[in-house]
């Protein structure tokens, strides 16, 4: 794969300054077990062998030697959307229950090798010929794996500890969204209701950086949008009777989007006007808007990207101080689009072919945009329509961002450099993560040579029939590639499927 970053020599210049430094004090300074530890990587993985035998589950691999080695968790296979916790001590999984069409949640403890079923769906005699039972929707993770959390849109019951799931699903009739937070350190001491706190709330929780804050979008009678309630958490909380949160409202009530910029900022897209709203002193910065800009980041989203899935997902991407949009340029929008051209090209001189892509970008130190023209895609991806882009800044990024272009056909991703204005060649396949210090990607692709056409759902493999005979599958292979050499390495050889893949940070 070929992913070219541009020379800074200056930067090359310091660099052999510290490692000539470095190989001064290699003597008498020794790497910190911390520093010797390669990335790893938990996946969750179903490898099909020769002998018809399907090993599924989670899998950790080491990046330095790509060793594999299977976590062995009684309970964790035949999940669908996995989420992994940022250290890899727990993952929570969606099983499906095919005899009474039900999904129930559960939580996998890697540390103590243990699942707990999180969930219970009432059946038609506990009901009494009420609505059927809700379900829940996102699952995850707080960023500092305090709190596994989980919504439910028709609400949830709370039972005592008595060896049940303690999350019983209230009937569709029910329309209070809830969010549930369980404290992680209290379950593993005693897991039962006191560890779990429920709020109102219709979509999964946004955290700021560090994790001390979060906010929750609730419904808004005044307009179309939501009002969003704003918690700070505890730093730790022995009292049983107590919630670890406190909560507040925003004066807004039209937000169709909001994120953090830091733990004390946060982006609200209000109406058109993108506000840059201080916490601490309630002041408000209205940055640039949106209106004369056409935004590309809609349609089709394949469900496995690793967006977080709240409510600061939407046209607009953030990544903590810098935020962007992927737009075009068409010839009746040049003189209404008024960006600072970073690139040093006219209006005039954008390519007008039928994409004409541009990402537009700014931070939280200007009001003003600036802008990428984006190269146009190889011919093949233009065979198929509709063609759709997405655009979001991988956790805890925001000098770079993924631009992931797909129809049913044709899959490829894109890496945009803000620092140097450079888009990198599309590759195949779907982006996946990058490890905090930027030196390493996970992707996968659909089939061996990413041929096979996007399913749409769990992208589940397909035996592959040859005169009535079943000669192999088609697989979807999960890739590692070194941002530093450009070498693509798949990490499973066997056909497998890979659905999710975590860095462990």
């Amino acid at each position: 794969m070929d992913y070219h970053i541009p020379v800074n020599r200056g930067l090359i210049n310091t660099l052999a300054i510290l490692l000539a430094l470095i190989f001064t004090l290699s003597t008498q300074v020794a790497l910190s077990d911390e520093d010797a530890h390669p990335h790893e990587i938990i996946a969750y993985i179903n490898i099909y062998n020769s002998a018809g035998k399907t090993d599924y589950g989670f899998y950790r691999f080491n990046t330095e030697t790509f060793e594999r080695n299977l976590i062995n968790i009684p309970g964790g296979h035949g999940l669908l959307s996995v989420r992994v916790c940022a250290d890899g001590s727990f993952a929570l999984g969606r099983k499906f229950n095919h005899k009474d069409f039900t999904n129930e949640l559960l939580l996998m403890d890697f540390t103590n090798a243990k699942t707990i079923q999180l969930t219970r769906t009432p059946n038609g005699d506990e009901r009494n010929g009420k609505f059927p039972s809700g379900t829940f929707n996102e699952y995850g993770f707080s960023p500092d794996g305090r709190f596994a959390v989980a919504t439910f849109p028709n609400g949830v019951e709370i039972e005592s500890g008595n060896g049940n799931p303690p999350m019983v699903l209230r009937d569709m009739s029910s329309d209070n969204a809830t969010v549930v937070f369980i404290d992680l350190r209290k379950w593993v001491e005693t897991p039962d209701e006191t560890s779990i706190t429920c709020i109102a709330g219709c979509d999964f929780p946004s955290f700021s950086p560090s994790g001390r804050r979060f906010f929750v979008p609730v419904h808004s009678t005044e307009s179309s949008g939501m009002k969003i309630m704003v918690y700070e958490i505890s730093s730790d909380n022995d009292d049983d009777e107590t919630s670890p949160f406190f909560g507040y409202e925003l004066p807004f009530c039209e937000i169709h989007q909001a994120s953090f910029a830091s733990d004390n900022l946060l982006y609200i897209l209000n109406g058109d006007d993108l506000i840059l709203y201080d916490l601490v002193g309630s002041r408000i910065n209205r940055l640039d808007s949106f209106i004369n800009l056409p935004m590309r980041g809609m349609g089709l989203i394949p469900e496995h990207l690793p967006v977080n899935d709240d409510f600061s997902e939407g046209p607009v991407s953030f990544g903590l101080k810098r935020f962007a949009v992927v737009s075009f340029v068409l010839d009746n929008l040049k003189t209404k689009i008024t960006l600072e051209n970073s690139t040093g090209l006219n209006a005039d001189e954008i390519n007008l072919r039928s994409e004409n892509l541009i990402v537009a970008y700014g931070d939280i130190e200007s009001t003003s945009l600036r802008w990428i023209n984006v190269p146009d895609l190889p011919d093949e991806a233009y065979s198929e329509r509709p063609l759709y882009h997405q655009l979001y800044f991988p956790d805890g990024f925001e000098d770079i961002a993924i631009l992931a272009s797909n129809t049913m056909g044709y899959q490829a991703f894109r890496i945009i450099d803000f620092t140097s204005d450079f888009v990198s060649k599309p590759i195949k396949g779907f982006f996946m993560g990058i490890s905090d210090d930027g030196k390493g990607i996970m992707y996968f692709q659909c089939g061996d040579d990413n041929c096979c056409r996007y399913k749409g759902t769990n992208l589940s493999w397909e035996t592959i029939i040859v005169q009535g005979k079943k000669v192999g599958v088609k697989s979807n292979r999960l890739y590692y590639l070194d941002m530093e050499t450009g070498e693509s390495r798949v990490l499973v050889g066997e056909p497998s499927h890979a659905s999710e893949a975590f860095f462990i940070r």
